[in-house]
């Protein structure tokens, strides 16, 4: 019977000693809520905005339009040099042509060395004239696509800096028109000591808690360095990564992080 009470004792020991275990390493930390992603967008094309297809606020999918300029000259300047092209294609072909007629008289020792000197750099020359057409339709086609502004991820657009009818001149002065943010995930940033720095692991699983609510999270970083002010000066960024739903979060609320 002693023996009995003995090993339930130690088993009901050992079960406290296990939960109370987890209870210290379980942690909870505070946190401030951070953009996963975040871009200052432009156009790297002068031109006059002819639409705004996004506003403040408003979530759009990766490749939705933002904003179209006027493209009616640029659609000319790709017609243009789309027809270029094919003239310098022509004048190849012929003075590839001629190349191969001086090479076969040549070799009837009809022609003179020289002769066929002229119709080989000739050949050169219209080579490098039809190439430099392709670098200019293809630089006339990429300033075509860049009359169109798309959200480069499923984003929410924080800010709008553009009207219709506004004059860009990206040449002399790229412009940020929106700036948007990652419309499905979101980073709840903490910051811990050097000591608590084994605690964490890439990948690792933990907990988001935003009014009442317990979100999935896992850690997506952790700062190599030190912060170097504020009350956090000597402190190690964390960043844990969640899905933020339908949720209307901002970036700077404050929320805590559980670490199981």
């Amino acid at each position: 019977m002693r023996v009995q009470i003995s090993r339930l004792t130690i088993i009901v020991v050992a079960t406290l000693l296990l939960s109370l275990s987890a209870q210290i390493q379980a942690a909870e930390f505070e946190a401030t809520l951070q953009w996963a992603k975040r871009a200052e967008l432009g156009v790297p094309v002068s031109g006059v905005v002819h639409a705004v297809y996004a506003d403040v606020g408003q979530k759009v999918a990766k490749g939705d339009k933002l904003l179209q300029l006027d493209d009616t000259v640029l659609k000319a300047a790709v017609k243009q040099a789309a027809s270029n092209l094919k003239s310098q294609e022509e004048q190849y072909k012929e003075a590839e042509r001629e190349k191969e007629r001086a090479q076969n008289l040549y070799d009837r020792t009809v022609l003179s060395d020289h002769e066929l000197q002229v119709a080989k750099n000739n050949e050169v020359k219209a080579a490098a004239e039809r190439d430099h057409a392709r670098a200019v339709l293809v630089k006339a086609q990429q300033n075509l696509r860049y009359s169109t502004l798309r959200a480069p991820f499923n984003a929410l657009v924080l800010e709008r800096h553009v009207q219709v009818g506004k004059v860009l001149a990206a040449e002399l002065k790229p412009e940020t028109l929106f700036i948007v943010a990652d419309a499905d995930q979101m980073l709840a940033r903490i910051f811990v000591t050097e000591a608590q720095l084994s605690r964490f692991k890439l990948g690792q699983s933990a907990k988001v808690l935003i009014d009442g609510n317990s979100l999935n999270a896992v850690i997506k970083a952790i700062g190599f360095e030190p912060v170097g002010g504020g009350k956090e000066a000597g402190s190690y960024p964390v960043d844990v990564e969640f899905g933020r739903g339908d949720r209307m979060l901002r970036a700077g609320q404050h929320v805590k992080v559980d670490l199981p």
